[in-house]
């Protein structure tokens, strides 16, 4: 006999339609929503992906709307926070809307001219769109009319939304349509597993009420965590491609847990690192069929990616936050994330890509590269399964998003009270505690201001748009997005012009000048100048002075995480004095069973070294100041944003009180500075305990890159600078002086303490300082301890702590794998009718002896970086002219002398060519003494790289 179902509720059609897909029963997401729905409540559905959430919400919706009388406009609203509409969506929107006769329509911003007349004409039932669009949609003066028709509103992927402004800007304009329908709207917000269902909902009902349904616990994840070792194979592989062994250790590892599956999603935290990974195992293990995937790749190279994994060509595609998202790429079997995933939020949502049908297991492998990231993630782990997921923060009253929804309400109505706008804006939880004089003097400031989007009275009792619309127009259409233009500088070696990598343009513009040294990608660089939109740097002998670089940085890891680490280091710090490691082990698996016992005693040598010296390990329950030389480590296991916090806060007392200037560096377990002393830091540390620590912070935030990037970002965002603008005709340190005590500074302030900052969290650790909660030991070393050098190799203060001598066999490493990976153009400067291309360590291994196939000479010329293209293009023009001739005379006369040092020495001749800019004279000397390719060898080449690129410059 049938068991009924919640499918019989619905509409004859529908049931049939589901029938013809082969739905016959419904998911837990789908029996928990569809009830509610049906009778006419809001609903915010939480379940993990493959669970149905579109259905549960669009099916009853649909059958709501088949029971009202039939009319013009558009029915039933579709948000998506995806920029890229995926076809998938739209196809299952689709079959469901043509179930009950109903059309659909997708506008958001590729959607053609002729479409989008198209919809102005005949507007659709049903219409799927983006928080942008749907801003535009509500000035618009057709679609507008057929708005007023809207019953009912989806909300997918509210978890993207929820923690930025481009949420609140969503939840604003949610309100404003709900003006202009004149009715309350039906609202059903669909989200991925999250912390605090209610206050996402809250964030996006307007204060109406909701049901929660919440069917993330029905998911069942399998979950590990590695810490790879270096293999004599990865040893022997590192040696071959000049990469760091553990690199090559973890990508094995990579392949070997990829093997096990058909189908494999492999995440990175950022787009360098995709790239560098999808590079490497492309290169280094060519029988995995590997593809990337991130949003800075065209729209036709993703949905390629995605074709490809569902299809089955690709074995592992590796992907950023870009996949996080609903995007249908069939059946992934396993989920493997690159590094520590940070917030359990993130591996929940990311694990759930892997057997994301109802009933499987989603499968998930996090391959780590030190102790700090193995325990963070086996905390992780056991948070995600616990379901204890981070509570969003959502941007409290955001000025700027105040500011342009404003002008949005008098595009649509020309001239409102201001208590009005209030009114709307208070109905959104972010808005709650706005004041009338907040939202008074940010519109009185703009109104002041060139751009002038927006009229106001003398009194502040009513808006109205201005004589010259076209500023209202003008600004509110350029900032319909609430995502900063960041741009990003390539970073490339002067003379070889090779790209090292990217840095954020207020660190370029504000902090590089020629001559300056910064730490980069794991190496001390001297910046040159700026050409053609690139930073040109040289590298750099000694990196005594160097300042950090700064990019736009992954997500923190909280708290809460970083406290339980603590509490982690803690376990085993007790259980190596009483039990032995086997015992810490043991414990530590008994809570936190992700992992293998030898990862777990590797991961856990560093806090037995601790126990071994005699020095006290930072703990959840211990602050531990560390001294040793002229540094200062701090082990606070407090996260990213408390220790960033306290390190600001730090180094400012060491100013005021000692009166010495500090470098500081922070990550989510320590605090460096530099210079200090362990006496120094005590009285700084308890000098906070007490303290107002906002006061002292807001002095501190103006003098920060990171504060005065804010500050530009608000002011465009609020119009008053041009979209456009470029850093390099600004100038940060005056901009903040520019804005200071205006409402754009404020909103500055108050989205820097809410995203880089955590100054709540850092008065609660001080307080428990203060209470004798958390103590405070102190140490002092003649070295770093393991813990401090965990957080030391990740700092700009690396390079300057290693020994001499450990330095320099570093430096020598780096330089032999760039001089053996560097890829020579050979000519023949006899003929000039031939060239070809070897790789420097090619020409070691097989000790090749090369000869010109044209003319049968072996005195030939290499060259490499700036020189190499030049060659290409004059044996072309060469064999062009038909004559061994070529009209650059500087690289014909480098070509010859180069010629006679292969005729004499060999390749091994070829192989000092290799070498940047060096005059071939130096490179006879060099020779005269060396007949092999040893370390004194390669040491004296580097030398005399050095020796050139000063006398080019200096």
């Amino acid at each position: 006999m049938r068991v009924p179902t919640v499918f019989d509720q619905l509409p004859e059609e529908i049931r049939e339609a589901l029938t013809r897909r082969g739905i016959r029963e419904p998911t837990p997401a789908q029996a928990g929503a569809i009830p509610l729905i049906l009778s006419g409540k809001n609903v915010l559905l939480v379940a993990p992906t493959g669970y149905g959430k579109t259905e549960a919400a669009v099916l009853p919706l649909l059958a709501r709307l088949k029971a009202q009388p039939a009319g013009e406009g558009v029915k039933l609203l579709y948000v998506t926070p995806l920029r890229a509409l995926n076809r998938d969506l739209e196809d299952r929107i689709r079959w469901m809307a043509s179930s009950v006769g109903l059309s659909v329509a997708v506008r958001h911003g590729d959607t053609t001219q002729s479409e989008r007349r198209r919809q102005s004409l005949h507007p659709p039932d049903v219409l799927v769109t983006t928080p942008e669009t749907l801003q535009v949609l509500l000035v618009g003066r057709r679609l507008r009319s057929h708005m007023r028709s809207v019953a009912a509103v989806v909300i997918d992927e509210v978890h993207e939304l929820v923690d930025d402004k481009r949420g609140v800007q969503l939840a604003v304009a949610l309100e404003r349509l709900k003006e202009l329908v004149g009715h309350p709207l039906q609202r059903v917000a669909l989200s991925a597993t999250v912390g605090d269902p209610r206050l996402v909902g809250r964030a996006f009902f307007g204060g109406e009420p909701f049901e929660v349904v919440d069917v993330s616990a029905t998911k069942e994840m399998e979950l590990r965590v590695l810490l790879p070792e270096p293999s004599e194979e990865d040893v022997k592989l590192a040696s071959e491609t000049g990469a760091d062994p553990a690199v090559v250790a973890r990508i094995r590892t990579i392949t070997e847990v990829a093997s096990s599956a058909s189908s494999t999603l492999l995440f990175t935290n950022t787009r360098s690192a995709a790239e560098a990974l999808g590079h490497r195992l492309a290169k280094w293990f060519p029988k995995l069929a590997v593809s990337v995937h991130h949003s800075s790749l065209s729209r036709d190279v993703r949905v390629e990616a995605e074709r490809a994994l569902k299809s089955g060509e690709l074995d592992t595609l590796v992907s950023t936050s870009s996949l996080e998202l609903g995007i249908d790429v069939g059946h992934v079997d396993l989920v493997i994330q690159y590094m520590s995933p940070r917030q359990a939020t993130r591996l929940v949502q990311r694990v759930g890509r892997s057997g994301h049908r109802v009933g499987e297991v989603s499968r998930g492998v996090v391959v780590t590269s030190d102790a700090d990231e193995f325990l963070e993630s086996l905390v992780i782990c056991r948070r995600a399964k616990g379901g204890e997921l981070e509570v969003p923060r959502i941007p409290p009253k955001p000025l700027d998003v105040a500011l342009h929804q404003t002008v949005g309400l008098l595009l649509e109505y020309r001239r409102i009270p201001t208590v009005s706008a209030l009114s709307i804006l208070r109905r959104v939880h972010a808005y709650a505690e706005l004041s009338r004089d907040e939202l008074v003097e940010t519109l009185r400031y703009v109104y002041s201001s060139w751009n002038r989007p927006l009229w106001i009275s003398e009194d502040g009792e009513f808006l109205a748009l201005p004589h010259r619309r076209e500023n209202s127009y003008r600004y509110y259409f350029e900032n319909l997005s609430t995502i900063p233009d960041e741009r990003r500088y390539p970073v490339v070696e002067e003379s070889s012009g090779l790209l090292i990598g990217y840095l954020d343009e207020a660190f370029v513009l504000d902090d590089l000048y020629p001559g300056v040294k910064f730490v980069f990608k794991g190496s001390v660089w001297v910046f040159r100048r700026i050409e053609a939109g690139r930073v040109l740097v040289v590298r750099a002998e000694d990196p005594t002075g160097a300042i950090p670089s700064w990019v736009g940085e992954d997500l923190p890891v909280p708290f809460d995480v970083a406290v339980e680490v603590g509490r982690l280091r803690r376990i085993a710090e007790e259980e190596i004095k009483s039990e032995g490691v086997e015992g810490a082990v043991r414990t530590i698996l008994r809570g936190y069973p992700f992992a293998d016992a030898e990862d777990v005693r590797r991961a856990l040598q560093p806090i037995w070294e601790h126990v071994r010296l005699g020095v006290p390990v930072g703990t959840d329950r211990r602050v531990v100041i560390e001294g040793f030389s002229n540094y200062v480590v701090i082990h606070s296991c407090a996260g990213t944003l408390v220790n960033r916090t306290l390190s600001r806060l730090l180094g400012q007392v060491m100013v005021e009180e000692v009166g010495l200037g500090v470098l500081t560096n922070s990550d989510p377990y320590r605090i460096i500075l530099k210079p200090a002393s362990v006496e120094a830091v005590e009285r700084a540390l308890h000098s906070l305990l007490g303290r107002d620590l906002r006061s002292l912070l807001l002095r501190i935030l103006p003098r920060t890159g990171r504060f005065g990037v804010r500050v530009l970002q608000v002011a465009k965002r609020m119009g008053l600078i041009s979209k456009a603008a470029s850093l390099r005709e600004l100038s940060l340190k005056k901009i903040v002086e520019a804005y200071e005590g205006t409402p754009v500074y404020r909103e500055a302030i108050s989205e820097s303490l809410t995203r880089d900052y955590d100054l709540e969290g850092a008065e609660r650790l001080m307080s428990s300082m203060e209470t004798g909660e958390v103590q405070i030991a102190t140490v002092v070393r003649d070295s770093p301890s393991p813990l401090a050098w965990l957080g030391l190799r990740r700092s700009q203060f690396f390079l300057e702590i290693l020994p001499p001598e450990s330095l320099e066999r570093i430096l020598l490493q780096a330089a032999k794998a760039r001089i053996l990976g560097t890829d020579l153009v050979v000519v023949c400067p006899f003929c000039w009718s031939w060239w070809t291309s070897v790789k420097v360590k090619t020409l070691l291994d097989t000790r090749m002896t090369l000869t010109c196939p044209s003319c049968g000479s072996k005195a030939l010329a290499a060259f490499s970086g700036r020189w190499a293209s030049r060659a290409v293009q004059a044996v072309e023009e060469a064999r062009k002219r038909g004559r061994p001739a070529v009209s650059d005379s500087e690289l014909a006369d480098r070509a010859f002398r180069l010629a006679t040092l292969t005729e004499k020495f060999g390749s091994l001749a070829l192989v000092a060519a290799a070498a940047r800019d060096v005059d071939p004279e130096d490179l006879r000397a060099l020779l005269t003494r060396h007949r092999e390719a040893d370390d004194e060898f390669f040491r004296e080449l580097t030398r005399l790289e050095s020796e050139s690129i000063r006398r080019r410059y200096l």
